[in-house]
């Protein structure tokens, strides 16, 4: 569903295509600071919110994806 495809989109920080290690790893870096880019609930810090998205998703591919 859209839902679905949403969240995995936000959660794919290095946009390529999939969520992994690496989109792990740029959240983690960030944590404690204020990073629209890894701050995936948008509440102006990047915290265990963040992260639990990307735990969430790991290992998902956006459609279309060939990655």
């Amino acid at each position: 569903d859209i839902y679905s495809v949403e969240k995995v989109s936000l959660s794919d920080v290095n946009q390529d295509g999939k969520v992994d290690i690496f989109d792990l790893t740029i959240v983690a870096a960030r944590f404690g600071q204020n990073d629209p880019v890894a701050d995936l609930t948008g509440d102006g810090v990047v915290d265990i919110f963040d992260l639990t998205i990307i735990a969430a998703n790991y290992g998902k591919k956006l459609p279309g994806s060939d990655q």
